[in-house]
């Protein structure tokens, strides 16, 4: 054979090759179809004893939240990208105590993972059927989590937040408590966990159904030393303890930078949040009211347990409260005595309060027999405050033997219960009734 009939041959079998494996590969699309490009996982899971969770079934984009009505098969996935909740944010994720002046809600992403895939074939949408482990399942294996726009049931148990956490609650959804007779609980329990950001969480407590009548602890949102946590626009009702509880695990883990605006606080037991001890807080924005049932009752309420507590770097800005069983705002913190001397830092702007049953801010902080080593220094700023009908009219209390703690109060606006407005001498004048310490007052 010539060669150039031999390389002619090779050529035309490299043709008849090429065309047989277009030919195969043609087939084997048409056989798999629209979905070639998408591989789903089934992940191996736990029986958490309710019934076994299923993995790749249809989730309608209503149950999302979304207007679709299309339906969509979602694949798990086994981990989801770590996202920097403060960075999205614009906070900083450092353990400095930085505030930030302003935040952006944090976008659903497209690394968002859906409570919704969590929940048993069948689950109900009205609040009846306990889902604590399946939530927190989702919860111990996703970074940023989506609750759906009803309502969902937990038990005493609460659910636990890792550090590194966004969670979005859409329009509709409700973390509802079933039933306790604990004393105390956390239904969203932040512990030990820093780079968090709760969006729109609704919490509602078990107060006018618990099933045991002693303890106050029971808690909507609970933060013991942690830093750099957001909350955003909650609302939370009817807990057996404090809507809202900052504080420590122990003696030195004080929480840092604590942002919490537009939040919704009623009729909690005890009071709508507790500051037990923070460095660096933002409260901006944060209504709290008709908080009754077992003391202080405050709307506000700062009060340390130890002398290693510290109330630092604190502003609340534009808050409301009005008819709670204690005072509006409440700083007591004579158990910061007995130790080093600390300062505190609290700045207040544009309070208002309406009819609170003790005063519209009570301020204490006195040395308890036995107690001798330390001092309490520094300043409680009030400014542009409007104090409104309280019982008795006694909008300010300020009692304290500590010569160096001091409390500032600028252009205020008194109205009596009888709707009287006081002018700038009676407002000093009733502003120094309550008070024996440092109290400064300036009608700009």
């Amino acid at each position: 054979m010539a060669k150039s009939e031999w390389i002619k041959g090779i050529i035309v079998g490299v043709v008849i090759l090429q065309a047989l494996h277009v030919g195969c590969t043609s087939a084997e699309d048409q056989q798999r179809g629209s979905s070639s490009h998408l591989t789903y996982h089934k992940v191996s899971t736990p029986n958490l004893g309710e019934s076994s969770l299923d993995t790749s079934r249809e989730i309608t984009n209503e149950d999302r939240g979304t207007q679709s009505k299309n339906t969509s098969q979602y694949p798990r996935k086994v981990s989801s990208k770590k996202v920097d909740s403060n960075a999205t944010l614009g906070l900083n994720s450092s353990s400095k105590t930085v505030i930030a002046s302003h935040l952006v809600e944090p976008a659903i992403t497209a690394t968002s993972h859906y409570i919704i895939d969590d929940l048993p074939v069948g689950y109900v949408k009205n609040g009846t059927v306990d889902y604590t482990l399946y939530v927190q399942r989702a919860l111990n294996r996703y970074d940023n989590v989506v609750f759906p726009p009803f309502p969902i049931l937990i038990n005493d148990t609460g659910l636990k937040i890792s550090s590194n956490t966004t969670i979005t609650f859409l329009k509709g959804s409700l973390l509802k408590l079933k039933p306790s007779q604990e004393t105390g609980y956390a239904i969203l329990d932040i512990k030990n966990a820093n780079n968090i950001t709760l969006v729109n969480p609704v919490i509602q407590g078990d107060r006018f159904n618990h099933l045991g009548k002693g303890g106050e602890w029971g808690m909507g949102i609970s933060i013991k030393g942690s830093s750099n946590i957001n909350v955003i626009g909650a609302r939370i009702t009817d807990c057996w303890g404090d809507g809202i509880y900052i504080g420590q695990v122990g003696k030195g883990d004080v929480p840092k930078n604590i942002f919490i605006k537009d939040a919704y606080l009623s009729k909690n037991r005890r009071d709508g949040i507790s500051i037990i001890s923070v460095n660096g807080l933002v409260l901006e924005n944060v209504y709290s009211a008709h908080h009754d049932g077992t003391k202080p009752m405050c709307g506000i309420n700062f009060e340390t347990n130890n002398p290693g507590c510290e109330i630092k770097n604190v502003k609340v800005i534009n808050p409301k409260t009005e008819y709670n069983g204690g005072s509006g705002i409440q700083i007591g913190i004579s158990t910061l005595l007995g130790g080093n001397p600390k300062k505190v830092d609290v700045k207040i702007i544009n309070h208002v309060d309406v009819g609170s049953k003790s005063f519209a801010v009570k301020v204490a902080c006195n040395r308890k027999n036995g107690i001798y080593g330390g001092e309490v220094l520094g300043k409680i700023s009030i400014i542009n405050p409007t104090w409104n009908s309280t019982i008795g009219d006694r909008p300010l209390a300020f009692i304290t033997d500590q010569n160096e703690f001091k409390v500032e109060v600028t252009s205020a606006r008194v109205k009596q219960s009888n709707g009287n407005v006081l002018n700038d001498g009676e407002i000093k004048a009733v502003l120094k009734k309550h008070s024996n310490g440092q109290l400064s007052i300036d009608q700009l």
